[in-house]
Order: C-alpha cells, then structure tokens, then sequence
C-alpha cells in the first residue's frame, strides 16, 4: 500500500528486516484506515506518538529534581525513540550491555553512558571505557570492584564514577520485585563505598532499583532513607541514584494521576539528597517514559468457540514480557466497515486464551477483548511502547519483528 508524505526509514537499526514508516497521519484511526489490511492478515504494528514520548520526557526534566534524568535503554532500544528522547532533552543513558552502548553511540556519539549491569565481564568492562569512553559503572560486589579497577586502567582514576548497588526492601506491589537480583546489603554497601573512596579519586555513589512497574511511593522512601544514612556513615557520598520503575497507565485501569505520583517522589529524593549531602542525584525512568505513546495494533486471523483468540503476534514478538510476568493484556478492537475502522463496544469485555502465530504449544497468553471480537478484527493495545516488540522481539518460526509506525498528534 502506497500513501502520500509516507517516509520509508533506512536506520531504525532495532529491525532491518522491517524498516520503520513515518505517517503524516495525524491520530490513530487515520493511520489505522491506510495501513491495515485486514484481508492480508499483515504483521502487527506499533504506532508511536513522537509528540506523546517527547512531551514525557519534558515532564520528569521540568519536574523540580534536583540531579540529571537517564534513560533506561532496555525499555525500547528503537532507533528513532532513542533520537526523540535526546530531542526531548535527555542525554544520558543507563545501559546493560555492549551492544546497547553501541546502539547509544550511533544515535548519540557524545552521550553520557551509565554501565549500570552490576555483573559485567572484564572484556566488557575494557571495551566500554577503551573504546565508548565510558567512565560511570555499577558494583554490588567487591569481585566487581577488582574488575573494574583492573579494567580501566587506561582511564584516570579521577574520572571514575562508581555507585554501589543497594539491595531495596522486598516489595510485592512491584510488578517485577527487584530484591533477590540486586543490590547489597547496607553493611556491605557500606564497606564497599569506603573502600572506593580510598582508591579512586573520583565519584562515589549509591544506587537503588525499588521494583519495577512499582506504584508504592513508600518503598521508594525507604530506599533513599537507607541511602542517606549509608552517606553520612561513610561521610558523604557523592551521588545518589534512585533508579528507575516508576509505574505507567495500563487500559483499563482508572487513571493513575502520574504527574502526583512524580512530584511526591521528587520531593523525597530531594529531601533525601540534601540529608545526604550528595552533590547530584540521578533517576532513569524506562517504561514510564515511553509505554504510553505508542499503541499495538494486531488482526485477528481467527476465533475458536467461545475463548480462543487466535492473533497475528506472539509471546515470542510482542508478548515475552507480559507472559513472564503474568500480566493479562486489556486489548480495544477495531472492525472494518464501508467508511473505515469502528471500535466495537469496550465496556463488553470478557477473558480470553490468545494463541500467537507460531506453531509453539506455548505460544499463548489470557488477555481481555470485547466479546464480540472475531476473525477480520484488529486488536489495539494501548501503553504498548515498553519491553515490547523493540526490545523483546524474536524471529522464531521465520516471522519478522512488528512494524513501527511513526506519526506526531498536533500539539
């Protein structure tokens, strides 16, 4: 299918089998009325909000914290979502691995990377300072101390930043609880920041990651509490960083009130920054940055009996997350009339067993559609944007990757 003002792009690097599209479309059932076929039965698609993701990042950089906001890559390595989000303001990175330093780099050669993995290889580590210039870097270990010192020893010592990582309070309002897979524990925290403050002339700090998807604004309190009383033990650190995994509005759930839930977290990170007398903070805000400007849209090739969905994605593609974690997607759906797409009633929702395309038995997830969803419809999720189709995206059985589709809502 072929439209005026459509821009084909050659570098979104996340997925060259399919190239990202740039729609001048402006609001989603337009976009929707050219590019779904819904007799092709054609991949899925991401339609992303560029105006939507740059006024997000806009609001944690204009909301009062006192420190630098990072990026936290994992979430949506896209190519273009990474340019918008440096066109939106932001230029420091938190990153887990070589090659998403490498996808930075591309997009953004002077970028502030934060190496924040706290288990990386020496290779790793030599890589990243040698070659990217990469001088922040996370431990939660003293053999990750050794290594990094051992490592980057092309560096100045007084250019190192190291935060160590402290282990947060178990927290079961989390969607993902972070407890048993980072951090240390206070007493350790402690005699790892002194011994960094005796052998690097540089930056000292403590990072904590509370849970992720994590609405629970006193777990968060607690953390930075804890790291202010692990700086004035150690007499003073340098920074604090409170990570990321603040919570996004997941359809149909009532209205989270984000912009509330910001400014009440900032102001205990700036309160627990002056406490500590650290001199920056940083937090690196992932999904809640860029979940909610893009939207999936799926056919569906298929319905059997009363339960079963059958749909043109895949826990393999779009849904790895969402079956890992146990999270039941709330889907709208779209049917094809003579004038275009008309949403069919949302408040008639009922459960269903979605079964993806692949020829795996357990390609399947419970997600929740109107019940008079059937074959020729199409499927739109909102708040689709993280730990998706750009970051979590497989070609097994030979299907390629969801297309993204890129437009701007006029502001």
């Amino acid at each position: 299918m072929k439209h005026e003002g459509i821009e084909i792009l050659t570098d979104d690097a996340h997925c060259p089998m399919l190239p990202g599209i740039v729609h001048p479309g402006k609001d989603l059932l337009t976009i929707m009325n050219q590019m779904v076929d819904t007799r092709a039965h054609q991949n899925p698609m991401y339609l992303c909000d560029e105006s939507n993701l740059v006024k997000r990042v806009q609001l944690f950089l204009r909301s009062g914290f006192s420190g630098e906001v990072a990026y936290a890559v994992k979430a949506n390595p896209n190519a273009r979502v990474l340019r918008m989000i440096h066109r939106g303001g932001i230029n420091r990175f938190d990153v887990a691995s070589l090659p998403e330093i490498e996808t930075v780099v591309r997009v953004y050669p002077d970028a502030h990377i934060m190496f924040n993995n706290p288990w990386k290889t020496p290779h790793e580590i030599a890589q990243a300072s040698e070659i990217h210039g990469v001088t922040h870097f996370t431990v939660q270990t003293e053999l990750e101390i050794r290594k990094i010192l051992g490592h980057t020893k092309a560096l100045p010592r007084s250019l190192l930043e190291i935060a160590v990582r402290l282990q947060a309070p178990r927290n079961q309002k989390a969607l993902v609880d972070f407890h048993d897979h980072f951090g240390a524990p206070k007493e350790a925290v402690i005699e790892m920041i002194r011994r960094l403050k005796k052998e690097i002339e540089g930056k000292v700090g403590i990072s904590v990651h509370a849970g992720s998807q994590n609405s629970d604004i006193k777990s968060y309190q607690t953390a930075l509490e804890t790291m202010a009383d692990i700086s004035k033990a150690v007499g003073g650190v340098d920074f604090l960083n409170i990570g990321g995994g603040f919570p996004v509005e997941y359809y149909p759930n009532p209205p989270l009130g984000f912009g509330a839930f910001l400014r009440n977290i900032v102001t205990i990170a700036n309160r627990a920054k002056e406490r500590a007398r650290a001199d920056t903070m940083y937090m690196e805000p992932g999904r809640s940055i860029v979940a909610e400007s893009t939207c999936l849209v799926i056919p569906v090739v298929g319905r059997t009996g009363n339960d079963l969905l059958h749909i043109r994605d895949s826990v393999y593609q779009s849904f790895f997350s969402a079956r890992l974690h146990r999270f039941e997607p709330c889907f709208r759906a779209f049917r094809k009339g003579k004038h275009g797409f008309n949403e069919l009633p949302p408040d008639k929702r009922k459960k269903f067993v979605a079964r993806g395309r692949t020829c795996d038995a357990a390609d399947f997830l419970e997600v929740q559609a109107p019940e008079g969803t059937r074959e020729g419809d199409v499927l739109l999720l909102p708040s689709a944007g993280a730990y998706s189709g750009a970051s979590c995206s497989t070609t097994f059985n030979g299907f390629t990757a969801p297309q993204w589709i890129y437009y701007n809502t006029p502001s």
